[in-house]
């Protein structure tokens, strides 16, 4: 009779084929499943930044295609040169994280930390932070 030891050792191997076994027939690599099983950053959500040009009358917003995770920097992105103020006459003095200018307010070119409460802000919002145009 084999020991205890041996059958818990033995149990683990066969364990080990089977399940090799049935990614194998699945047709999975077991090296990148697990790898993404123990890779936890992988399941932190990400947010887009979007930018709305506020009521301007002609031009079309900046685009970020990056995603962002928690506490990350973003560069806030300058006002396109054919964008045209609401009425033609107001100017563009930077970006809000509410359309009334209430919210976080940013200036073209400088970094925004997406800190835990902007970020859960825009996980609440489809994972997606709008920045808003405020004119003066």
């Amino acid at each position: 009779m084999r020991s205890t030891k041996a059958r818990s050792v033995l149990s683990i191997v066969v364990y080990s084929l089977l399940i090799s076994s049935v990614f194998i027939i699945a047709g999975c690599d077991i090296k990148e499943m697990l790898s993404r099983a123990l890779d936890v950053k992988s399941l932190e959500p990400k947010v887009s930044v979007t930018y709305d040009l506020n009521g301007a009358t002609a031009g079309d917003p900046p685009t970020d295609t990056n995603t962002y995770a928690v506490n990350s920097q973003v560069r806030v992105a300058g006002l396109p040169a054919d964008v045209v103020g609401p009425s033609g006459r107001r100017t563009f003095v930077g970006w809000s994280t509410q359309s009334n200018g209430g919210g976080t307010n940013v200036t073209p070119g400088s970094i925004l930390n997406l800190a835990s409460q902007l970020f859960a802000q825009a996980v609440q919002n489809n994972n997606s932070l709008t920045l808003y145009a405020i004119w003066s």
